[in-house]
């Protein structure tokens, strides 16, 4: 239970999704529920730049991230970023 000075704060959510249509309606839908959407990202370098910028607390991200160039999956992205972020919280889909 909180005591009555205690603020609580929402998680800032970082979205990764190579299919933009999706990427615009999931972060509607999560703007709507009162979620803290702080950025959205259609590929692992925008991600991985947005967590030197923002440092979202959770990472929302599509496992299957594309055929690019880097072969990056969601997988490896999440891996990648709680190297540096441990206390990351990482959220998959597909």
């Amino acid at each position: 239970m909180l005591a009555h000075d205690e603020v609580v704060t929402k998680p800032k959510l970082l979205i990764v999704d190579p299919e933009k249509a999706l990427l615009t309606n999931l972060a509607s839908a999560l703007n709507a529920k009162r979620y803290g959407i702080v950025g959205t990202a259609t590929d692992p370098a925008a991600a991985i730049e947005y967590f030197g910028r923002i440092k979202p607390d959770v990472l929302l991200t599509e496992v299957d991230l594309g055929k690019g160039p880097d072969g990056i999956t969601g997988v490896d992205l999440a891996i990648h970023l709680r190297a540096s972020f441990p206390m990351l919280g990482v959220v998959f889909c597909t």
